[in-house]
């Protein structure tokens, strides 16, 4: 088994509640280099966990 741990990339300041923060345009080039970077062992992936406080309309996959 391996086990892979992600970061989120760069988000918002802080500025109330965490869990409402968004990815700025720099963090989400970081996610998508990170995916192009490991795209061999993600695509062997069989399960994620994320925290609770990911709100489901924004995951990708």
């Amino acid at each position: 088994m391996q086990l892979l741990i992600l970061r989120h990339g760069e988000a918002e300041p802080m500025l109330g509640d965490d869990a409402a923060r968004q990815l700025t345009d720099r963090g989400r080039e970081q996610v998508a280099r990170v995916c192009e970077m490991r795209a061999a062992e993600l695509a062997a992936v069989r399960a994620i966990w994320a925290s609770p406080s990911c709100a489901p309309s924004r995951r990708r996959r």
